[in-house]
């Protein structure tokens, strides 16, 4: 009958449910498989299969993913990519944060953070401030609605409806916040160690969080390793060969998204802790060095390579490796090279 059918079909996956969580166990046990894909993937799969016994049982829970107000979400981008956080007056953070509120009120049970994130070495190689603010990106920290937590949709269900990833709103849940900062997401650790002047929104609750969170958890080898990974994944694609080459839609923009990535590497490191700017100071040598690079549209893709590997090898501080090899006479500028 239909009946016991279904009983078989619920049986089945309830098997091969339990034999993959054995296999993630397993897998956790093999470092080297940890490091790659594999994991991850075998934890999506996990989540597919928890999604279609749930289907059979009868009590599957579709969420909504969460998604803005086209109107009020346009209004909120243009605030965003305005000011970046050192030129940022009184007037437009309220204006910022009163159009952040109406954006998220009724999606949400309240917003316990925001700030907004800039690539202080992107913004010194430009001469006017929208265009130093174009690839600013509001981060925003949220705790979602009761229903959320008491819903019976699977993990990655809920992940839906916990995070909004565009190129210039980052909005998560608080619970996904934690934990993945705790995993070393470096955008993530960007945003929970930005400075006053970047805040939009801030909360007692978030304060607690930032209490009980030692600094120790927050420097962790996984934030070390990503740092590197994305500065030159950014940038570089390897050959069959072995060999690194620039990728062709490199731009000044993801170069300098490498220098900030490297210097938190180096921070890490040396320091034991991040120190996030939000503006290069003008009289420094990198603000000088990035300003003349920003104005280069000819420079070798080769000297690019070079140099950002050699801050990554030796953990340099940005301006001396830069000063370093855009001054001397290993600085060539070619017609015609990318």
């Amino acid at each position: 009958s239909g009946s016991d059918n279904t009983s078989g079909l619920i049986a089945g996956i309830t098997d091969t449910l339990q034999a993959h969580e054995r296999f993630l166990l397993q897998l956790k046990d093999e470092e080297e498989q940890k490091k790659s894909s594999c994991h991850e993937k075998a934890v999506g799969i996990l989540d597919q299969l928890r999604e279609l016994k749930s289907r059979l049982e009868g009590n599957h829970f579709e969420v909504t993913p969460l998604r803005l107000d086209p109107d009020a979400a346009t209004q909120l981008k243009l605030l965003t990519l305005v000011h970046t956080p050192a030129t940022m007056t009184a007037d437009h953070h309220d204006k910022l944060s009163a159009q952040l509120e109406r954006c998220f009120s009724g999606i949400c049970r309240r917003i316990l953070y925001a700030c907004l994130m800039t690539c202080p070495w992107f913004a010194a190689s430009q001469s006017e401030e929208t265009a130093r603010a174009k690839h600013n990106l509001l981060f925003v920290v949220f705790m979602a609605n009761d229903e959320h937590f008491l819903s019976l949709a699977t993990p990655h269900e809920k992940e839906l409806n916990e995070v909004i990833n565009e190129d210039w709103l980052c909005a998560v849940e608080a619970r996904h916040f934690g934990y993945h900062l705790r995993s070393g997401n470096v955008r993530f650790a960007e945003a929970f160690c930005s400075p006053e002047s970047a805040v939009v929104i801030n909360t007692s609750e978030y304060q607690q969080l930032k209490k009980e969170l030692l600094h120790e958890e927050l420097i962790s080898k996984q934030l070390l390793e990503k740092c590197r990974g994305q500065a030159f994944g950014g940038v570089f694609k390897k050959k069959k060969d072995g060999r690194l080459v620039m990728k062709e839609d490199t731009t000044l923009q993801k170069i300098c998204d490498s220098f900030r990535l490297l210097n938190y590497a180096r921070q890490a490191v040396t320091d034991g802790q991040l120190t996030i700017t939000v503006a290069v100071e003008s009289s420094s040598d990198t603000h000088q060095v990035i300003s003349l690079l920003g104005q280069l549209q000819e420079v070798r893709r080769q000297q690019w390579m070079m140099l950002i590997i050699n801050q990554a090898m030796n953990f340099l501080p940005v301006g001396s490796c830069l000063k370093r090899h855009t001054t001397g006479p290993s600085v060539a500028v070619e017609k015609g090279s990318g």
